[in-house]
């Protein structure tokens, strides 16, 4: 009897959707957008390349090159963002344990390690002991999220930055042979 491996191939993850969460999420937080207009336009012309046009190879080349530049600069400043967020769910787990040590000791009022201005600057409303281990839960797992899904998207677009540098020595390669065969094939 054979046994079959189960496929480790992961779904590719969609870089419109994660697109759209991320510029989400930052704006959200730090009123920052992301601009990915033309995308579709680029990966549709470079579907529909046609070799003998050497003015729309010589357009995507340069499309290509400034694509990959963008992509590379946008990966830079996610990367702050996901150290950012990575230190928000790590900050909020240090306020669960502080929670935890003061329910412990039986901490109220000034003694309590779990101070206002933790609770102020992480947006935490409840009062009640039970109704903030709620809410510092609910917000780990948004932070954990949020942190994941930056992750994931500075993944995609490393790769597609790849992609577009290697599309742009592919081009560039054709454009130079058809150039040659132009100038200096007789026939």
């Amino acid at each position: 009897m054979k046994r079959y491996k189960r496929s480790l191939r992961r779904k590719p993850e969609n870089f419109k959707t994660l697109a759209k969460q991320v510029s989400y999420i930052l704006k959200r937080d730090y009123k920052i957008s992301l601009n990915f207009e033309g995308y579709d336009a680029i990966m549709n012309d470079i579907k529909r390349i046609d070799e003998v046009d050497l003015n729309t190879i010589y357009i995507l080349i340069k499309n290509c090159s400034e694509w990959s530049s963008y992509l590379n600069e946008v990966k830079n400043i996610l990367n702050m963002y996901e150290d950012l967020y990575k230190c928000k769910y790590e900050i909020l787990e240090y306020m669960k344990t502080l929670n935890e040590f003061d329910k412990e000791h039986l901490l109220t009022g000034k003694d309590r390690l779990l101070t206002d201005s933790f609770r102020r600057r992480f947006k935490i409303l409840s009062i009640s002991d039970s109704d903030l281990e709620e809410e510092l839960k609910t917000k780990k797992a948004v932070a954990k999220e949020e942190h994941k899904i930056i992750k994931k998207f500075i993944n995609v677009i490393e790769s597609k930055s790849r992609y577009f540098e290697a599309v742009f020595y592919s081009l560039s390669s054709t454009y130079n042979k058809s150039m040659y065969n132009l100038h200096f094939k007789f026939y």
